[in-house]
């Protein structure tokens, strides 16, 4: 089963058949929220589609999670709205390291990209420093967004989240 991250206004796993329905209103912090289970054996590929996903304050933050044993630190990658961005309508890709699910340590912008319905998001897990991150619009034409990234942590456990970013 899964285990929570932080509360969460709306957490389900079973309002449809192999999705989790989030909602988290804005805290006006920077902190994450989510759910994890126990990650696979490295080398793995972890993909999610994200759909229906409504940014209505700057800084929220969907996506998927890589965390430590406890879990202490964090890695994140996933869709952040900031409306200071100047991107096309402030959606931007995201990979953002964290010690903790309420204290963010690194962030990098990857991509601007339009709005879309739907969006898939992959992490490539080839050891516990390296990684890559890809996305893509139909989940059969894949972009790469970055390679060889360095999760800082030893991985335990995968997950999606839902917060602010604080980008």
């Amino acid at each position: 089963g899964w285990t929570g991250l932080g509360t969460l206004d709306t957490t389900n796993v079973t309002d449809v058949p192999s999705n989790w329905h989030a909602l988290k209103n804005s805290t006006g912090s920077t902190s994450i929220f989510g759910i994890y289970k126990t990650a696979p054996s490295v080398p793995f590929t972890v993909t999610t589609k994200i759909t229906a996903h409504l940014h209505t304050t700057n800084q929220q933050y969907y996506g998927l999670l890589l965390t430590e044993t406890s879990p202490g630190k964090l890695a994140c990658f996933g869709p952040l709205f900031n409306s200071g961005s100047g991107g096309v309508n402030g959606l931007e890709l995201f990979w953002t390291n964290w010690a903790s699910n309420t204290s963010r340590s690194s962030y990098v912008e990857y991509y601007q990209y339009p709005w879309t319905s739907t969006l898939y998001i992959r992490i490539i897990v080839h050891s516990n420093s390296n990684v890559d991150v890809a996305f893509s619009w139909d989940g059969i034409v894949w972009l790469v967004a970055a390679t060889g990234l360095n999760t800082g942590l030893t991985i335990a456990n995968v997950g999606l989240i839902a917060g602010n970013g604080g980008g």
